[in-house]
């Protein structure tokens, strides 16, 4: 990229650290940024194929579901099922 003479300022997203951009796709202050959100990606998807499996391993009919089971087959936080049960 040639040197134009601007300086453009961007906001790292995840140290929250303003920066002078080299490129104009930079869009993280460091590698090591770049690999945090790319190894948040990574746990992410793992954790919605874990409840996948769930979801799936549950079966058609049943009178009672376990928190577990909510969480897998409605994809809400269980903090959140408890907090929905607390005030109902």
């Amino acid at each position: 990229m040639a040197n134009l003479g601007i300086e453009i300022n961007r906001k790292c997203p995840i140290r929250f650290k303003v920066f002078i951009i080299k490129t104009l796709d930079s869009v993280y202050c460091s590698p090591k940024c770049s690999k945090v959100v790319n190894k948040r990606k990574k746990n992410k998807e793992k954790k919605e194929a874990l409840f996948v499996t769930y979801a799936q391993n549950v079966p058609g009919i049943r009178e009672y579901l376990t928190a577990r089971q909510v969480v897998a087959i409605y994809g809400i936080e269980r903090s959140t099922l408890y907090y929905t049960v607390w005030l109902s």
